[in-house]
């Protein structure tokens, strides 16, 4: 944990990406973050987007969050592929 403080402030310097370390969780499951929000809406992709973005502001704003990323899918079907590694040895 420490080391991923100690990196985070050398690797925001670099210009023109978003750097965010993060430890991977140690049992899988779930989101990899500890809080996600979903926006689902009829709006338009541009104003859905725009929306997105103040809600990622406010949440930086409130001092709880160490950065907020937004993750757009517009009606984009998704599938999950969980491999049984018992039955692949």
């Amino acid at each position: 944990q420490q080391l991923l403080v100690e990196a985070s402030g050398p690797l925001s310097q670099i210009p023109g990406i978003r750097v965010i370390p993060l430890t991977p969780p140690p049992l899988p499951g779930g989101g990899s973050f500890p809080v996600d929000f979903v926006i689902q809406s009829a709006a338009e992709p541009q104003q859905l987007s725009e929306l997105a973005g103040q809600l990622a502001q406010k949440a930086m704003a409130s001092g709880m969050f160490i950065f907020a990323d937004i993750d757009v899918k517009f009606d984009q079907p998704q599938t999950e592929v969980v491999f049984d590694r018992d039955k692949l040895r």
